[in-house]
């Protein structure tokens, strides 16, 4: 019997110890800081960003009944954040005071030469910045490249093509170089500004081509329901939220994991032996994401980087994602669900093109935020892990999906596709969705290419009345917190809990056993 009791005991540790290890996969990244180049060479993906859709269809073993070699696209509706920017104002006032502070009291010798690091001028604060620009000049290359029958002229003519972006001048100015990018290097683009729009005019610049211009509206930033709903029904998802993202978020930052980042960051800072510096734990969230600036910036490891190990990465960016989750995504439904008109605005596009291909621009495309991306992806069901995330099970959560460094770094694009593919003189219009710039599985689509009438079904499904009228009143009358939606977002127990919990019986048991 104690043999038995021995073995057991043993198995069970070892399940034990194997459920509740955490085997790291993921590379960490810096959330919604991280450049896009970054974020997709670290998927895998980098290789499809410049194939054609015929070849990224293939390499990725997609198939259609009527033969990939039938279909043709019709036209391609796309989602854009802004490409890479520059730090807030807070987080450059924040930055300048460590570097005062470097300046003004010891530090390690190994790292003082942060005293020299480089202010990002305020004036620079949340603007796009040239690397952001680039950016989005070259995903607008690559999607002509990669659609070539919706991009048939290299004299481009941009009346066939819709543009439309929020009222920030980050998302102009990447609507602006998004732009470039369709009319070419050959174009010289002049923009004029008016309050709800601006035009932009393309004149020849070799001698062949013929000038071109758009007009691209945006909407006031507080009455933007397509591209900022967010804003829209702020007063009513803080309702429904309840604080409930401070608390997790403050949680996660006064912890145990957070603890050990900041404790090894102020002990390098200080030197050897010399105890801690003055550095507090936002401090340091905020240096790992000064890294993913300078990164995408200025492709420079050797500033606020080397501050870091690679295991430092993890805490501080889980930290971030518990905001996108609880503000952005399955924390609370109300935070997707408001995406609705965004979705059925690209429902209404693709739909056009089958009914008035002659009348309806070829591509729709439009420029935003993550706050735009993120609700748009869990209102499609991605990313949504099996636990929620809270900020007691950092560990559990090492190797989740839900990573907004994935989901929607500096120039993310979610894209849905037209197809029309032909057999026996009969037409089936097909959509496929593509997240920076690779395919992605819907789970009401059977393949990569579902019908248009299963993915109208799925959309519609999801939008429902997409009227939140009485929901907001109510939630902004009481100020009481619902059940939130999601994945079991008010779950606080897991299964390494339930192991803990019967090995610790276990352990008395044996104990018990022995006397």
């Amino acid at each position: 019997m104690e043999a038995f009791e021995f073995i057991v005991f043993n198995v069970f540790s070892l399940i034990f110890l194997t459920a509740c290890e955490p085997i790291i996969g993921n590379v960490p990244l810096y959330a919604t800081k991280t450049g896009y180049d970054i974020s997709i060479e670290t998927t895998g993906r980098v290789n499809n960003v410049e194939k054609n859709w015929l070849e990224l269809a293939r390499s990725t073993g997609a198939s259609v009944p009527e033969g990939l070699e039938n279909c043709t696209p019709h036209g391609v509706y796309a989602v854009y954040r802004h490409g890479t920017r520059y730090p807030s104002d807070g987080d450059i006032e924040d930055v300048h005071n460590i570097i005062d502070r470097l300046r003004s009291t010891d530090v390690n010798p190994e790292f003082q030469f942060l005293r020299d690091a480089v202010k990002i001028p305020l004036s620079n604060a949340s603007q796009l910045a040239e690397t952001g620009y680039r950016e989005m000049r070259e995903l607008a290359a690559r999607m002509a490249n990669r659609f070539p029958v919706l991009f048939p002229d290299s004299d481009v003519d941009l009346s066939r093509y819709s543009f439309q972006s929020t009222g920030k001048t980050r998302t102009i100015d990447s609507a602006r170089g998004y732009i470039q990018g369709v009319v070419g290097e050959q174009q010289i683009c002049k923009t004029n500004y008016s309050e709800r729009s601006f035009t932009v005019n393309c004149t020849e610049n070799d001698g062949t081509q013929t000038p071109t211009s758009t007009t691209v509206p945006h909407n006031p930033i507080d009455d933007d329901l397509l591209l900022r709903f967010y804003d829209v029904f702020e007063d009513c998802t803080e309702a429904i939220n309840g604080g409930r993202t401070d608390r997790e978020q403050d949680e996660f930052r006064d912890g145990p994991d957070v603890g050990e980042v900041w404790q090894r960051v102020a002990e390098r800072l200080a030197g050897p032996g010399r105890g801690t510096w003055n550095i507090s734990r936002e401090e340091v969230i905020l240096l790992t994401e000064i890294c993913g600036y300078d990164l995408t910036l200025n492709n420079d490891n050797e500033t606020w980087c080397k501050l870091f190990e690679t295991q430092d990465l993890y805490a501080p960016e889980y930290h971030s994602d518990l905001k996108n989750y609880w503000n952005k995504a399955y924390g609370f439904n109300i935070n997707y669900r408001i995406s609705c008109t965004l979705a059925n605005d690209a429902l209404k596009y693709l739909q056009d093109r089958v009914d008035n291909p002659t009348q309806s621009p070829l591509g729709n495309f439009k420029f935003a935020h993550t706050d735009t991306i993120v609700p748009l992806l869990a209102f499609l069901d991605l990313f949504d892990d099996p636990l929620p995330l809270l900020a007691s099970n950092f560990l559990e959560n090492i190797n989740r999906t839900f990573r907004a460094a994935h989901m929607s770094p500096f120039a993310a694009n979610v894209a849905f596709a037209l197809y029309g593919c032909t057999t026996d003189s009969a037409v089936t219009y097909r959509v496929q969705m593509l997240l920076n710039e690779s395919p992605v599985q819907l789970e009401f689509c059977e393949g990569q290419f579902c019908t248009l009438d299963e993915f109208q079904t799925g959309i519609e499904a999801r939008i429902g009345t997409c009227d939140f009228t009485e929901e907001c009143a109510e939630a902004l009358q009481d100020r009481t917190t619902p059940n939130p939606g999601g994945s079991g977002a008010d779950i606080n127990y897991s299964v390494c809990l339930q192991f803990l919990l019967a090995y610790v019986m276990l352990v008395a048991l044996s104990f018990t056993g022995a006397n």
